[in-house]
Parts: C-alpha cells; sequence; structure tokens
C-alpha cells in the first residue's frame, strides 16, 4: 500500500519561491550569547554583499558568512531563511547601489537611457555573482523595481508607442545583461574566447550597441502593438 510519504515523493519538486513574493519578516534584533550584538538582516546582507564581490560566489556560505560576522550560522538564519534568500538580497543591494540620474538638462531620451545603462554596467561588470542572480532569481526586490520604473520613465518620453514600451524595455535589460555576461567572462562581442576586453573598448561598444538599439525603437514607431 503506498503512504503519504510515497505518494509525497512522486510529486514533482515545487519551484521555489522568491523571497520577494513572500512575507518578508521586518528588520529583527537579536542578541544571542554566541555574540550576534545588534544583527540585522540588513548588517547580513552587507556581509554578503562584501564577502560576494571578493571572493565571489563558489566558495560562499552561510556558514563562511557567519565566521565572517562573528555569529553562529543559526544567528544569521534567525534573520534569513536559507542562502537563496539572502542571495535575492544581495542582489537588490547591489541595484540599490546604481547612481540613477535625473533627467539631464538639454539631453534627450537617449542620452537618459545611455547614462542609465552605463551606470548598471558599470556597476554589475565587477560582480559576476551578481549577473549570475539575475538568472536564477525574479529581480523583484525594491531596489529592482525602482531602477525599472526610472527605465519606464526614460521610455515614456521616448517615440515609442505606449502599449510597445514593456517590450522596448525588455529589449534595454537584454542587451545590458546579454553584452554584461559575456563581457565578464571576457568574451565580449569582438573578442576572442577569453581573451577579455579592455575597459575603453568595453565602454565603446556597449554604447554603440545601445546607442543602435535605441535608434531602432525611434524608427519603429509605425509598427502596430
Amino acid at each position: 500500500m503506498m503512504t503519504a510519504k510515497d505518494e509525497d515523493a512522486r510529486q514533482p519538486p515545487q519551484p521555489r519561491q522568491s523571497v520577494w513574493h513572500r512575507q518578508v519578516p521586518g528588520q529583527r534584533r537579536h542578541a544571542s550569547a554566541a555574540g550576534a550584538g545588534n544583527l540585522d538582516r540588513e548588517r547580513i546582507v552587507t556581509a554578503a554583499v562584501r564577502l560576494l564581490d571578493s571572493e565571489g560566489d563558489a566558495q560562499f556560505s552561510m556558514r563562511r558568512l557567519a565566521a565572517d560576522l562573528k555569529v553562529t550560522p543559526m544567528s544569521v538564519y534567525w534573520h534569513v531563511k536559507g542562502k537563496d534568500d539572502l542571495l535575492e538580497f544581495a542582489l537588490d543591494a547591489v541595484v540599490g547601489r546604481i547612481q540613477l540620474p535625473g533627467t539631464l538638462a538639454g539631453f534627450g531620451w537617449q542620452d537618459d537611457l545611455l547614462t542609465l545603462a552605463l551606470a548598471w554596467r558599470h556597476t554589475m561588470i565587477a560582480r559576476p555573482w551578481a549577473l549570475g542572480c539575475y538568472a536564477k532569481y525574479s529581480g523583484l526586490g525594491p531596489h529592482s523595481i525602482r531602477f525599472s520604473l526610472h527605465v519606464q520613465d526614460i521610455l515614456a518620453r521616448s517615440p515609442v508607442p505606449e502599449a510597445l514600451q514593456p517590450t522596448a524595455l525588455s529589449a534595454v535589460f537584454q542587451f545590458m545583461y546579454g553584452f554584461t555576461s559575456l563581457e565578464s567572462t571576457g568574451t565580449a562581442p569582438g573578442s576572442a574566447v577569453g581573451s577579455g576586453t579592455d575597459e575603453p573598448t568595453a565602454v565603446r561598444d556597449f554604447t554603440r550597441g545601445l546607442t543602435w538599439l535605441a535608434s531602432g525603437m525611434s524608427t519603429e514607431t509605425t509598427i502596430r502593438p
């Protein structure tokens, strides 16, 4: 006879739910005998970003993070459910470091879009771990949403019909993410695999590619949604 446990084992694994789709507890301060002190989620995420920036994600673990914070792993789990949740928090924290330019006086939407995209690239190119997180997580944190809204505000000033602006937003992000991901692995367009690309050349090619994309958007206004 099949038991309930056997039946559960036959069920397909459920996809992981993003931390931003769940009720996220507020900042909780927790003191422990192990010296956690005023440990909270913000301090944990800040330490995680610092570790990820310096060591990458291959060796990153909750235990390694706890050691860096000089607390027990359970003290970290009090505030963050697990590594996946922490990486989502860390990704959004990094997006929050992107300087969002205001509307540039005397410049058009294409210049504003390029300025914003270059700011994103500058923040992400040094963080392959963050680029990897985009492939795994939804990117629905408050800073990520703020960034997307900023891009939408710029596109609202473009000739792209309103109904097509979500498609334009997707195209812009796919270009930024795709180009920067390849660049971070040394396989940027125009370079030999694994050879890398110097910074001025990479910025030039990134700027040129996005400019071509934006120019195409300006000429496709006759396309119906």
